[in-house]
């Protein structure tokens, strides 16, 4: 069975299911010791970020390779905006930099292939 037959919400259940034998497998405390507040934030947490996977994928499907290639490695440069707006987490100066050269390579990367393609075809 490829990725390409399986619906979006199965495959995502398979990958997160995976994901968490393979935690309890390797470290069974871990879970353990979180306590009610914890693990509550990790079911909130887990819940949220499981809607945005299954709206991503399910958006990335009808999208070209570059346009999703682009949307999928700007998390490097976004992740850390948000966590400096929401959480107020100062961005290092040598990370932001690092982040900035990741954004501009992941356009450049995904403008300059769509470019070659339309040229090519």
């Amino acid at each position: 069975m490829t990725h390409s037959r399986l619906a979006v919400a199965d495959y995502l259940a398979l990958r997160f299911a995976i994901a968490a034998v393979v935690l309890l497998a390797v470290r069974p405390a871990a879970v353990g010791r979180l306590r009610r507040l914890g693990r509550r934030r990790g079911v909130a947490l887990g819940v949220t970020y499981g809607v945005a996977q299954l709206l991503q994928t399910e958006v990335l499907r009808h999208t070209s390779a570059s346009v999703s290639g682009f949307v999928t490695g700007m998390y490097v440069v976004f992740t850390p905006l948000l966590a400096a707006v929401i959480l107020r987490h100062r961005i290092e100066r040598s990370p932001a930099g690092s982040r900035c050269r990741a954004g501009a390579g992941t356009g450049c990367v995904c403008s300059s292939w769509r470019w070659s393609r339309a040229r090519w075809h």
